[in-house]
């Protein structure tokens, strides 16, 4: 006992003195030296040192690692390193770990949304065993998601850790907004309009620099850019105020740029809800009224007539195909009752249902997507991860304050949570990450901002 407490104390003191840090920066420079006359050394020691420097860094501070993870979500770090997120995650789990070892603090605590999560992602594997077909099933994107709750749960542990996250996340917002706009007047001027050119390029990747997908691009961000909102409203620091409102409007620009119908929908449904709750409403509407006649003007696109095409569209793409998808998957639940086809599946079974419409179509609504695939036990745990997060929201007074950023962050994730549960309408997104991400976020609010208990 007493040399495990002398580990630890020791390894504590490493951690926090300014000589580790030392060490870590002698060890890069060592690293360029070597660089002269042993490039094969040099690698490895320079890769090593900037490792020590990020594991201290991540032990001291596990917020940062969920940041990161942050970041890399809003500014599609996929597209220039893929499959960079689950690693990420997995090394920040296991410093968080290795933290708490050096600390000696053992108990670990799973929220009401982790545990509903947890229950639901083991019936996703265990639908394995009923399942005809597994063409579509990820056993990666449930492991991401575990990671994704494990990250955000225990590393947000205070209000100033919402801060690190939300610039991070910020940051990537303004990241995607910028290479949007260069993106998609490069796109509008290369002639990829054309059909023969569409044919040979993916015009999704060439308007939206990486981003596969408007669809994809606008529901990632449009969370970040409701919740930036409360860094916006609460007196802060100016320069945090200044980058979170740049952020906000570059990502409101991104969505609005996506052409997505529903992410605008989306867009509009949480800022309005946050309108509602601020006394400067009429500011705030000001502000988009000007963007959004900006971007009609500058921009070659054509906003409000992408609104209009609601009814038209080939494949899976108007609201009447929708609908018709939404019937095929309830035909799907009726027939494979009550266990549903297995997760994926729906793309699987999708021509037997609905022959005039695209092959290997996806629901384009997670309810449906969840009942048709998971069965009457999918939905219901999945409803029940989604209450464990909606009903301490119900508490928050729905009054912006700019002295209580607690209360402004939870007006904010009101907004944020009626947004995502409008999104579930028109989308598939049960396994999507980010928005496990932000109901993470959401699921800890409580306990972060939690009244101390009184004293005697």
């Amino acid at each position: 006992m007493i040399a495990a407490h002398s580990i630890r104390a020791s390894a504590q003191t490493l951690v926090r003195s300014p000589a580790a840090w030392g060490v870590a920066a002698a060890g890069i420079m060592a690293a360029g030296w070597l660089a002269y006359g042993y490039l094969p050394y040099a690698n490895l020691v320079g890769l090593s040192a900037c490792l020590i420097a990020i594991l201290a860094l991540l032990i001291r501070k596990p917020v940062l690692g969920a940041a990161l993870a942050a970041f890399v979500v809003t500014g599609d770090i996929f597209a220039y390193v893929p499959r960079s997120l689950s690693p990420l995650l997995a090394v920040v789990v296991v410093v968080f770990l290795l933290g708490r070892l050096l600390q000696g603090e053992w108990q670990l605590t799973f929220t009401p949304l982790t545990k509903w999560a947890l229950l639901l992602f083991a019936w996703h594997l265990l639908s394995a065993a009923w399942a005809s077909s597994y063409d579509y099933f990820s056993l990666a994107g449930l492991y991401r998601n575990v990671l994704v709750l494990l990250v955000f749960t225990w590393c947000v542990q205070k209000p100033s850790d919402y801060v690190y996250v939300l610039v991070a996340a910020g940051a990537g917002i303004l990241l995607t907004a910028v290479l949007s706009v260069k993106s998609i007047l490069d796109f509008f001027s290369s002639g990829l309009l054309s059909p023969e050119m569409g044919l040979l390029h993916r015009t999704g990747t060439s308007r939206f620099s990486g981003w596969l997908d408007p669809n994809i691009l606008s529901q990632t961000i449009v969370p970040f850019v409701g919740l930036s909102y409360a860094l916006v409203r609460t007196r802060l620091p100016v320069m945090i105020r200044a980058f979170a409102c740049t952020a906000l409007l570059a990502g409101i620009l991104a969505v609005l740029l996506s052409l997505s119908r529903a992410g605008m929908l989306c867009l509009a449904v949480m800022l309005l809800l946050i309108v509602v709750a601020d006394r400067r409403r009429w500011v705030i509407l000001s502000v988009v009224g000007v963007l959004l006649v900006l971007v009609v003007m500058v921009f070659p696109v054509n906003v409000f007539g992408r609104i209009g095409t609601l009814a038209q569209g080939r494949g899976d793409a108007s609201i009447n195909q929708r609908t018709e998808l939404m019937g095929a998957g309830l035909r799907m639940f009726e027939d494979s009752f009550p266990l549903g086809v297995g997760l994926g599946n729906f793309r699987t079974f999708s021509m037997d249902y609905m022959q005039d419409l695209c092959w290997s179509a996806i629901p384009h609504n997670t309810y449906t997507e969840i009942l048709s695939e998971m069965g009457i036990i999918g939905l219901i745990l999945f409803v029940g991860a989604l209450s464990s997060v909606a009903v301490p929201l119900v508490r928050v007074k729905r009054i912006m304050d700019s002295e209580n950023f607690g209360q402004n962050l939870g007006i904010c994730m009101q907004a944020v949570f009626a947004a995502m549960l409008v999104s579930y309408m028109f989308l598939s997104m049960s396994t999507y990450a980010p928005y496990w991400m932000v109901l993470a976020l959401i699921a800890v609010y409580p306990k972060v901002f939690a009244e101390p208990a009184p004293t005697a």
